[in-house]
């Protein structure tokens, strides 16, 4: 037999139909194990009612929320300490690594040198390139773009700007929380 409908209309908060009360009274008369849950449940609900709550102490929720700020300020700490000292560990491996490696591969300091001033000059003229490029694309896209458009889409990323510093401050700002 499913007793799953007579269970249901038993914990109900709302009230069932007439039709639906006589069919579980019926029910109940001949069902032992669903009339000792009807009587187990009006048990607990007069327990419920009897019973009186206790109220917390005066503060509270103000030592709970002082108490739980303290918690999250402590683990951002100390997430923060893990973070530094595993990206400290691993910029310091990384360097170890990088300065064997060089050391190795050169047999005289002058030699270390020279390569890395080469190096270092390679990248100021790839700089000087990428710099030549970028200020006549710019140049190019300036003629071919009217103002207003520039306008335009000032507005818009400044827009988006406001936009975003907004969300940053409503993530970053701490929830408060009303009792």
């Amino acid at each position: 037999m499913n007793h799953q409908p007579y269970e249901d209309w038993l914990f109900s908060d709302g009230s069932i139909l007439p039709e639906q009360n006589s069919e579980l009274q019926a029910h109940l008369r001949k069902c032992d194990s669903c009339r000792q849950l009807s009587e187990s449940w009006v048990d607990v609900q007069n327990l419920l009612h009897v019973t009186h709550q206790v109220k917390p102490q005066a503060g509270f929720s103000t030592r709970w929320l002082a108490r739980l700020e303290k918690q999250e300020r402590k683990n951002k700490q100390r997430q923060s300490w893990m973070m530094l000292i595993l990206t400290g560990g691993v910029a310091v491996f990384l360097l170890l690594l990088m300065g064997v490696n060089i050391f190795t591969s050169v047999d005289q300091p002058l030699q270390l040198l020279l390569i890395g001033t080469n190096k270092f000059i390679e990248w100021l003229s790839v700089i000087k390139a990428i710099n030549e490029v970028f200020s006549a694309l710019v140049e190019l896209v300036s003629i071919m773009i009217p103002p207003v458009w520039w306008v335009l889409f000032a507005g818009m990323i400044s827009l988006l700007c406001l936009l975003w510093i907004y969300s940053l401050r409503q993530l970053m700002q701490p929830r408060r929380m009303i009792l």
